[in-house]
């Protein structure tokens, strides 16, 4: 179909544009269309105005298209909801913010923890290749109040809800200026913590700097005995916890980098997580394993029973225990000192490495999958208090925050405020 505008006026009918013309035979009445015996283009002209007419009749009599209707809820009723166009890409974020955050491959919104409304949006570049094409979807950090992104040779802070207080850095020139690449995988005490990578080598820096000053703390090579560091985690007592290419866990000191202890793993550590006494990997295939973060030796270990067929997935210790979710739905509270279980929860949905259980107060929020919903599981006993769906479609598995008052929880392109208590 032609693109090009109508000659002489138009009027708008619904979708439909109807074209006004003069009318021809106001000088020749009866000028007959060539052929004998045939209709007047008068009469012609009458009968598609008839046509047009009745289609036009039909255009505002027929039955207005049903919108799709919200998806319909079940548990406790949301404080408010937001709906985007752009599904969720919880990947990018490492720990849950405090804050609720709609983070997308290409931007994020901050938005009021008390109405849902979107406080500010902020396109984030991601990360700009060799040939100058943009990679979107790098991991972005969170602050305080600020969100960190990267791309080649830039760090910027975007702050939550003031632009005129955003920030960028150039990454120093001792490791590699504006042709460094930078990588964020944490921020303690207004601490970033990262690696960042000179172009043209394999090899890079662990790094340390501050998010006040924007100066840098220390930084240290990358490589570790024959492997290479990445992945850093703050840990309690002063230590960051890093994974090696060789397939080890290794201790830092906070204040400069320096190694503390190393342990062998037993498969490449996906997952760590830490309480004031212990570090929990993985252990082999399917198991758990506890470690002193004083000095990297054994403390307990859980592991499947003849006949059982499950996988610890990334445990959540807290208040002298730790929660273990389990692939096949089974969720154990277990004691921190020797691995005693102390109850257990059969959810009615299964787990997946993207499920990350979230603590507030009493209640233990467990994340499925989208069509699995979330439930709240009493911490004294292992009850499940109550499970949270919704009928929209989806693929995601819940991801959750929380800012102590409400319970943020979305999946794809849809996020709620819930209760906690």
């Amino acid at each position: 179909m032609g693109s090009g505008r109508p000659e002489g006026p138009a009027e708008r009918v619904g979708a439909i544009s109807v074209e006004v013309r003069a009318d021809p035979l106001s000088e020749a009445e009866e000028d007959v269309v060539e052929g004998t015996g045939g209709p007047t283009r008068r009469q012609l002209l009458v009968g598609g105005a008839a046509l047009l007419a009745g289609g036009a009749a039909w255009w505002f009599n027929r039955a207005p298209a049903a919108e799709t209707p919200p998806p319909a809820v079940s548990g406790p009723r949301p404080l408010w909801t937001h709906r985007d166009n752009e599904a969720l890409a919880a990947e990018r974020l490492g720990e849950p913010p405090v804050l609720p955050l709609f983070l997308t491959r290409s931007e994020l919104l901050s938005l009021d923890p008390a109405t849902g409304g979107v406080r500010r949006r902020i396109r984030l570049p991601g990360d700009e290749g060799s040939a100058g094409a943009e990679r979107p979807g790098s991991r972005v950090v969170m602050g305080a109040d600020r969100v960190y992104d990267t791309t080649i040779g830039h760090l910027t802070g975007y702050h939550l809800t003031d632009p005129d207080t955003d920030w960028e850095l150039t990454a120093p020139q001792s490791l590699g200026g504006e042709a460094a690449s930078w990588s964020l995988d944490c921020c303690d005490q207004a601490v970033l913590y990262g690696r960042v990578r000179r172009r043209g080598m394999g090899t890079g820096d662990l790094f340390a700097l501050s998010t006040q000053t924007r100066e840098l703390l220390w930084s240290r090579p990358d490589d570790e005995a024959g492997g290479y560091l990445s992945d850093v985690q703050v840990a309690p007592g002063g230590r960051l916890v890093a994974r090696s290419t060789r397939d080890e866990l290794v201790a830092l000191n906070v204040a400069d980098g320096s190694r503390l202890w190393v342990v062998p793993a037993d498969q490449a550590l996906s997952w760590r997580a830490t309480d004031g006494d212990n570090v929990y990997v993985a252990q082999r295939a399917s198991g758990l394993r506890a470690v002193r973060l004083s000095d990297g030796s054994s403390r307990w270990s859980l592991m499947p029973d003849q006949g059982e067929s499950w996988r610890c997935l990334k445990p959540l210790p807290a208040d002298g225990a730790v929660y273990v979710p389990r692939d096949s739905g089974l969720l154990t509270r277990n004691s921190a000192v020797d691995g005693r279980e102390v109850w257990s929860c059969r959810l009615p949905f299964r787990l997946d490495s993207r499920s990350r259980p979230l603590l507030v107060g009493k209640t233990l929020f467990v994340p499925g999958p989208a069509d699995g919903g979330v439930c709240a599981v009493d911490t004294e006993n292992g009850t499940i208090r109550w499970t949270f769906r919704d009928s929209g479609p989806g693929i995601q598995v819940w991801t959750l925050s929380t800012d102590g008052r409400r319970l943020f929880a979305g999946h794809d392109t849809v996020l709620y405020a819930l209760p906690v208590r």
